[in-house]
């Protein structure tokens, strides 16, 4: 039985970053419809998931963000940790949907891409939403939900791998009453088309 699901659910994402190019396809990927998400889910090998995380892309470029979230989420009755995946460009969304959907789950987190520093950050990301980060981050923490946690997730590439941009991110969580996580990059044909790229630490 499945237990954890990593949910790609648009191949589409207004981020330019280096050490993925998924944002550079030319041709994108047919989308599924949130009818479609219900019929795969309502199978059997999913009656069991416990970790649910909804990511892109980016997830929130998607209207139907919502629709397609809770077709998903009836069909999963076990559901312990359901996490959003997000660039935090558009922070009014990412906040809604902590407000519709942190009593569908135990626990509901928010990772939100940081890579450092402002000027780091739109180094990596290829755009300036250092802010937009933080408006979101502060957003989500505004509705004060316990069972709701903001994560700042960084990707390490050389641009950001000094003692800095870590000390940064650490006493900015700190400093919002936030998490967060460090992954070093890596290349991957399917999640991020980055196999040719040159910005990565280290191969598969």
């Amino acid at each position: 039985m499945i237990k954890s699901v990593n949910q790609l659910i648009t191949e589409r994402c207004n981020s330019k970053c280096k050490m993925c190019s998924i944002w550079n396809l030319k041709n994108k990927p047919y989308e599924m419809t949130p009818q479609e998400f219900n019929r795969l889910y309502s199978k059997p090998e999913f009656k069991e998931v416990e970790d649910l995380c909804i990511s892109g892309g980016e997830p929130t470029l998607r209207r139907d963000l919502f629709e397609l979230t809770t077709a998903i989420l009836k069909n999963l009755p076990k559901l312990r940790m359901l996490f959003l995946s997000t660039n935090g460009s558009n922070p009014q969304t990412v906040r809604d949907f902590v407000k519709k959907y942190n009593q569908k789950a135990p626990e509901i987190y928010i990772c939100l891409s940081l890579e450092g520093d402002k000027e780091t950050h739109k180094k990596i990301r290829g755009v300036d939403t250092y802010d937009k980060v933080i408006k979101t981050a502060k957003l989500v923490k505004s509705l004060k939900i316990k069972k709701c946690h903001v994560i700042f997730s960084t990707t390490i590439v050389p641009e950001n791998c000094n003692k800095e941009s870590l000390d940064h991110i650490r006493s900015l969580s700190k400093y919002l009453g936030c998490t967060f996580s460090f992954r070093i990059a890596s290349k991957n044909a399917t999640f991020y088309h980055n196999v040719k790229s040159k910005n990565i630490l280290i191969n598969p």
